[in-house]
C-alpha cells in the first residue's frame, strides 16, 4: 500500500560530549604492572565527574524515547516513519525536549571552568590539562538535528535514461519501499505483541498469600502496566499507516478489553484481574498468524 502521502521519514541525531578519554600512560603502567599484552585493555578517564553530565544524558535518553515511540523503523540510515497524523504530537515533545537540551547543555558550559576545577582535586596525577577543551570547543561537542523527508517513491524518479532502464529503477524503488513498510508493521505488531504479553504475565503471576495474619504480595506489578496498554492505545491509530484491519481491531478490543479496570482494580480483584489476563491471551492468539 502506497503510505507516501499519509507519512514521511524523520531522523533525529543528538551529539554529546562523552566527558572521557583513555589514559595511555595510566594504561601502559597497569599493563606493565601486570605483565599483559599492550592490546590486554585500556583506562578510560572521566574527565569530569558523572553527575556534571548526568540531566544531558538523561534528556537525551528522553528524546530517543520519544522519537522511537512515535514512528516506526524504515532503514538502517537512522529514518524512521512518522504518520502526518502524529507530526503536530511528535514535533511539539521533540521541541519541549530539545528546549530542555539546549538549557542543560548552556548551564554545563557555563559550570565547565568549575567542573576542571573539580576534576584537578578528583583525578589526581591522572589530571592533564590538555585533556579539556575550551568552553566554547564543549559547547560545539553538543548539537541536536531533526531531519523531515517525504517517502521515497518510484514515481519521483526522472533522469535521462532509456525507458527501460528508469522503469527497472522506479520497480526497485517501489519494491524497496513496500518492504520497508511491510517491516515497519512487523515491528508494529511486535511492539503490540510485547506490551499485550507483559500485562498479561504481570496480571497471571500477581497473587497474594496470608503469611503470620499478614498479606504479603508475591510479583506486584505497577501500574505502568496499564499504563503503557493506554499510551500504545492511543498511538495504534496513527501508526497504522496502512490501515491494516487486523491491527485496527486488535487496537479496539484491546480497548475495550483490557482497560475496563484501573490497576488498582486488578489488585483488589482476582476474578476480575483473571479476565483481562484471559482477554490479553486471547488478542495474542488471534494476533499470531500476523506476527
Amino acid at each position: 500500500m502506497d503510505i507516501t502521502n499519509k507519512a514521511m521519514l524523520v531522523s533525529l541525531t543528538i551529539r554529546a560530549w562523552s566527558g572521557t578519554k583513555i589514559d595511555k600512560r595510566v594504561s601502559e603502567e597497569v599493563t606493565r604492572q601486570h605483565q599483559a599484552d599492550q592490546d590486554a585493555g585500556h583506562y578510560l578517564k572521566k574527565l569530569v565527574s558523572k553527575e556534571a553530565l548526568a540531566d544531558i544524558k538523561s534528556i537525551c535518553g528522553e528524546a530517543r524515547t520519544t522519537h522511537y515511540k512515535h514512528t516506526l523503523p524504515w532503514s538502517q540510515d537512522g529514518a524512521r516513519i512518522l504518520p502526518a497524523a502524529m507530526h503536530s504530537k511528535y514535533a511539539e515533545e521533540m521541541r519541549n525536549i530539545q528546549d530542555q537540551f539546549d538549557s542543560a547543555v548552556k548551564k554545563f558550559v557555563s559550570d565547565y571552568a568549575y567542573q576542571v576545577g573539580i576534576a584537578r582535586n578528583r583525578l589526581g596525577s591522572m589530571f592533564d590539562e590538555n585533556d579539556y577543551p575550551s568552553p566554547g570547543e564543549v559547547a560545539e561537542r553538543f548539537a541536536w538535528e531533526t531531519s523531515v523527508m517525504p517517502i521515497p517513491s518510484g514515481n519521483d524518479f526522472r533522469v535521462s535514461l532509456s525507458k527501460e532502464m528508469t522503469d527497472a529503477i522506479r520497480q526497485d524503488i517501489e519494491a524497496k519501499a513496500g518492504a520497508a513498510t511491510k517491516a515497519a508493521m512487523q515491528s508494529l505488531f511486535d511492539r503490540v505483541v510485547k506490551t499485550v504479553s507483559h500485562m498479561a504475565e504481570s496480571l497471571e503471576e500477581y497473587a497474594e498469600v496470608v503469611e503470620d495474619g499478614k498479606v504479603k504480595k508475591i510479583n506486584p506489578f505497577r501500574d505502568s502496566v496499564v499504563g503503557n496498554i493506554e499510551e500504545m492505545v492511543s498511538l495504534l491509530p496513527a501508526l497504522n499507516v496502512t490501515g491494516d484491519p487486523v491491527l485496527t481491531k486488535v487496537t479496539q478490543d484491546i480497548k475495550d478489553k483490557l482497560l475496563k479496570n484501573t490497576p488498582q482494580e486488578l489488585r483488589e480483584d482476582p476474578n476480575g484481574r483473571k479476565a483481562v489476563a484471559k482477554d490479553a491471551r486471547q488478542i495474542l492468539q488471534d494476533m499470531e498468524g500476523y506476527v
